[in-house]
């Protein structure tokens, strides 16, 4: 039989007035603490039940409960002649807390001496969990225009240990920011619930953000973990598109139902492709009459004015338009709406073929302009006469110029070949390579 080095408390069963006369109740005693993971030797002995009967009568102790003859079976054990409690294996306080167990004391050939008593064991926790977050990676996002302070996520992280002691408490820090700039704590978090807040964020320079959190034990001191944080950084609507010129001018066929008149170029500093970039124009005066129409290009960066009814010369041979653009979403803050006037000239021009540019790579619209002021090129890359013109050597060359939205700048050569009259008047156009 294993002999307890240590001192153990002694249960004692209390005296009965009548001999072995069963009580009516159990009698309650202080609860055993049993520290988890304990490295033994085993069996070992915890306590130590004693009946002040057994000065009379020969008395057998036994044991019962979850933990001895229930699940989980044989943790502890119970000398039967000397009332001996011990613990047979090192407890884990994560898989059970606390043992609730019934001692007995039986006299020999003569039944129950005692009724039972209960003993509760309860396993006193050791920091041996780490703490573990609830995701690996957190994701969040920011407004471009979030102010200081602006709660953004909240990182969680739980530890099996007892959460009623600083094994079980986690602390929450911010390890490293990626990138550092413009400053190495854009970011705080809260040490004790994990809520991240903003201290200053610049979209236009960096659109991510990524932390590594660290959460620990012992209020921070203990045990830890780490978990990656991303942040987008969501646009927000800080620029009012603008229009490259304040006034336009074009000319378009009498009579032509559905002819393009002009295409309005635009630009927007906002992150492309997003609400706070995306436009819609508007005709705000000069068409009372319905006369026109203005929709959205294919690249998203201009408006087009197209002629929904047939215009008349003797009725009117000109038009004053006011165009307004605006994004899809409100301003952050209060700017001016960006306007622009469109005059168009209704007149009979003879126009030569058409030089196609290839202008909407990369969703980047392009703009054109001829150095000879006898040719006029649209915006979409039409040339045309604006003046008769007499070509004695039977050619005229001149340069295009075409910039984008982001004032990029390209040239080519025109050449402008006459033929003679025919009942068929032909002109033929030949651009020529780009140059830089």
């Amino acid at each position: 039989m294993p002999i307890s080095t240590e001192p153990v408390p002694v249960l004692d069963f209390p005296q009965s007035p009548n001999g072995l006369k069963r009580r009516k109740r159990a009698w309650n005693i202080p609860a055993i603490s049993l520290v988890e993971n304990d490295r033994g030797p085993f069996p070992k002995e915890i306590a130590k039940i004693r009946s002040s009967l057994e000065k009379t009568v020969k008395i057998q102790y036994a044991v019962t409960g979850p933990g001895a003859d229930q699940a989980p079976y044989g943790l502890f054990t119970m000398d039967r002649n000397s009332g001996q409690l011990f613990v047979t294996q090192p407890l884990d306080r994560e898989k059970q807390a606390n043992y609730s167990l019934l001692a007995h004391a039986l006299a020999v050939e003569r039944g129950v001496a005692e009724p039972p008593m209960k003993i509760i064991i309860n396993v006193t926790d050791v920091n041996d969990n780490v703490p573990v977050c609830s995701k690996h990676t957190h994701r969040g996002s920011v407004p471009q225009s979030a102010t200081q302070g602006f709660e953004i996520l909240s990182v969680t992280a739980t530890d099996a240990d007892d959460p009623n002691t600083e094994n079980g408490k986690v602390a929450y820090s911010i390890m490293a920011q990626h990138p550092k700039y413009p400053e190495d704590n854009l970011f705080t978090i809260n040490p004790n619930t994990g809520q991240i807040r903003l201290n200053y964020i610049d979209r236009e320079k960096y659109p991510q953000y990524i932390l590594t959190v660290r959460a620990a034990d012992l209020i921070g001191k203990g045990l830890k973990t780490t978990c990656k944080v991303v942040i987008k950084v969501a646009d927000s609507n800080n620029n009012a598109p603008q229009f490259l010129w304040s006034t336009y001018s074009a000319s378009v066929p009498e009579n032509k139902k559905g002819a393009e008149v002009l295409r309005l170029f635009v630009y927007d500093s906002d992150k492309p492709l997003t609400p706070a970039w995306f436009m819609k124009f508007h005709i705000v005066q000069g068409n009372e009459d319905g006369f026109f129409n203005i929709t959205n290009g294919p690249c998203h960066m201009e408006g087009v004015i197209t002629t929904v009814k047939a215009l008349d010369f003797e009725h009117k041979h000109q038009h004053t338009l006011l165009v307004t653009v605006e994004n899809m979403i409100p301003l952050v803050t209060h700017q001016p709406t960006a306007t622009a006037t469109v005059v168009v000239i209704l007149a009979v021009l003879p126009f030569l073929p058409a030089v196609i540019f290839d202008d909407c790579s990369g969703r980047q619209r392009v703009l054109f302009n001829s150095e000879d002021s006898r040719f006029k090129v649209d915006t979409d890359g039409t040339v045309s006469l604006k003046r008769p013109v007499n070509l004695y050597d039977g050619h005229k060359s001149f340069s295009v110029h075409a910039w984008d939205s982001k004032s990029r700048k390209i040239t080519t050569t025109v050449w402008v070949q006459y033929e003679p009259w025919t009942n068929q008047q032909e002109h033929e156009v030949d651009s020529g390579p780009f140059g830089q």
